[in-house]
């Protein structure tokens, strides 16, 4: 039908065991939906938005753009991360990335970092 496909490199994070539920049900509940092949209404985003927050207790205020079927983006901030996943991250997000230039670093700074929620499409 349609594929929004996303290109991304990424790094896995283990979700606490008390928040598997939750995540597995947001994929649940938006999975077979076919979300952004025709686009997306504004009563999509706040069903997800909803479910987001009453499922997991986290936000898409900012992320909300890259909401589609199998990605659910969540705000990036260190208390979503932390309420998220017990994974060891960095305060700076920006001290995992390895490069010798530091143009790299300055170019991509608004909007580098992402947290998604990945599941299977159903395509």
């Amino acid at each position: 039908m349609h594929c929004a496909q996303v290109e991304l490199l990424a790094t896995e994070l283990v979700p606490r065991p008390e928040r598997e539920t939750g995540l597995l049900e947001l994929a649940d509940r938006f999975g077979d939906t076919n979300l952004s092949g025709w686009g997306i209404s504004i009563d999509d985003l706040v069903r997800y938005r909803d479910a987001l927050r009453g499922l997991l207790g986290v936000d898409c205020a900012l992320s909300y753009r890259d909401f589609r079927e199998a990605v659910y983006p969540i705000d990036v901030t260190p208390e979503h991360l932390r309420h998220l996943t017990a994974d060891e991250l960095p305060t700076r997000l920006d001290d995992l990335l390895e490069t010798e230039e530091r143009f790299t670093l300055a170019r991509g700074m608004l909007n580098r970092w992402r947290l998604w929620v990945i599941s299977e499409n159903s395509d």
